[in-house]
């Protein structure tokens, strides 16, 4: 078994093989997503489940005794305070002026859905990326990412109130908010930044921000940063000092991924990090 702390949440990866086990009841939720092997009968208070590659995610629900048994699986869990989940609901549904009010949970989500789908392709992707990056010492990076996304993609697929809400028309924010949130972003672009963290400081909805921002800006939140940080990445690079290394620049400014910095880099500048970085140095020295 391979887990990773999120946060408060916990992903995990695990082999199953001849198994048999229950959970006691705590306040966690777990959601278990099959990615091979044969069928896991799982037990809840409420439900009974199989889960199968293909078939829908299994939920057990919070202060639910949750019992499996498998011959031969392998699942991907995530498993998350019932709390966070429903604040997260509250976050995506009302923002900061009110709170979620229908905790109606599933006990099961179907990966065929949008909702599904992505909580599904973002578990798998996140355990590959901080297994991947672990061996580097950059987990880190990827835990910061993720941990926020999981929880919102959790809180979208387990409530179907918080589904049917994303549905309806989205309102427009302020361009005087608007303003405030790029020149937040811009000015810690290289620190792991929570949109839903700095929509609730703003007192909209998450995904009223990130549209409005869209619509205004011509570029996502997300893009925004990414833009931001490569300029901190630019400048690092053309003003060098001795200890400057492209390594160094890439974790200093918030990429975990030195292969994507150098795409994104080559993308914007025309040309890799190195050559920037090597230029810079040749201009030094021949100013010297």
């Amino acid at each position: 078994m391979t887990t990773a702390e999120l946060g408060c949440l916990t992903l995990g990866a695990a082999k199953l093989r001849e198994v048999s086990f229950s959970r006691s009841r705590d306040d966690k939720v777990g959601v278990s997503v099959s990615v091979g092997g044969r069928a896991v009968r799982y037990r809840c208070d409420s439900h009974s489940r199989e889960l199968c590659r293909g078939g829908p995610a299994v939920v057990a629900r919070p202060f639910e005794k949750m019992g499996l048994t498998a011959k031969d699986a392998t699942v991907i869990f995530l498993r998350a305070p019932a709390a966070a989940l429903v604040e997260r609901a509250g976050r995506l549904t009302l923002g900061a002026s009110g709170t979620f009010r229908d905790a109606t949970m599933a006990d099961h989500i179907d990966l065929h859905t949008p909702s599904g789908g992505a909580l599904e392709r973002v578990m798998k992707t996140a355990m590959a990326e901080i297994c991947a990056l672990d061996s580097a010492g950059l987990a880190p990076f990827a835990i910061a990412a993720y941990e926020d996304l999981l929880l919102s993609h959790a809180a979208v697929a387990l409530f179907p109130a918080v589904t049917a809400h994303l549905g309806r028309p989205v309102d427009q924010v302020a361009p005087a908010i608007l303003r405030r949130a790029r020149d937040y972003i811009r000015d810690h672009a290289a620190e792991p930044i929570r949109l839903s963290n700095l929509a609730v400081e703003l007192g909209v909805p998450s995904r009223t921000l990130e549209h409005s921002f869209r619509a205004h800006f011509g570029l996502s939140p997300q893009a925004w940063r990414r833009q931001c940080r490569l300029e901190i990445a630019w400048r690092s690079l053309t003003l060098p000092d001795g200890a400057t290394t492209v390594s160094a620049v890439a974790e200093l400014c918030g990429f975990g991924n030195l292969g994507d910095f150098s795409v994104q880099y080559r993308e914007k500048y025309g040309q890799s990090p190195s050559d920037t970085l090597r230029s810079a140095r040749q201009r030094l020295c021949q100013a010297g």
